[in-house]
């Protein structure tokens, strides 16, 4: 290390450094690829659980920061009955961990009547959506966003 008369320094050599485990201590560059921001499109598989006869996709994104994925997927479901619970399943962009907790996200339903939509982890790798049709039984749009733990 070289000091200079006007204040900068020069280094010739190599640094190294273990992970940072304090406030004071250098972070590595693989403690920063670990918490790196990624995002992108996915094609989820929607399966049609309870009174739905038509689930359409219109797209659905993600975004993972750290070990936190976020989801939003958009579509339309036909539904069978009127005023009746609902489901449908979603599947995930990256597999969940098996920490996350049960309850994801919400969403909301409807053209004429707006409902609510809660999101929940049925297993790994897939969620459930719950909602209660309106009392206009063509076909309605949706969007659910959830977040979970890889």
């Amino acid at each position: 290390l070289v000091l200079n008369s006007d204040g900068s320094s020069n280094f010739n050599g190599t640094i190294s450094a273990s992970p940072a485990t304090t406030a004071n201590q250098v972070v590595v560059k693989s403690q920063l690829d670990a918490v790196a921001a990624s995002s992108g499109t996915y094609t989820p598989t929607l399966s049609n659980i309870t009174n739905i006869s038509a689930l359409n996709l219109s797209g659905a994104v993600y975004t993972i920061i750290g070990n936190i994925v976020t989801v939003r997927i958009e579509g339309s479901y036909d539904p069978i009955a009127a005023n009746t619970i609902t489901q449908f399943s979603a599947t995930l962009p990256v597999i969940m961990s098996e920490v996350s907790q049960n309850s994801l996200g919400s969403g909301a339903t409807g053209s004429l009547d707006y409902f609510p939509i809660l999101v929940s982890k049925k297993t790994t790798s897939l969620v459930n959506a719950y909602l209660k049709s309106g009392t206009d039984i063509s076909l309605q749009p949706f969007a659910i966003t959830f977040s979970y733990q890889k």
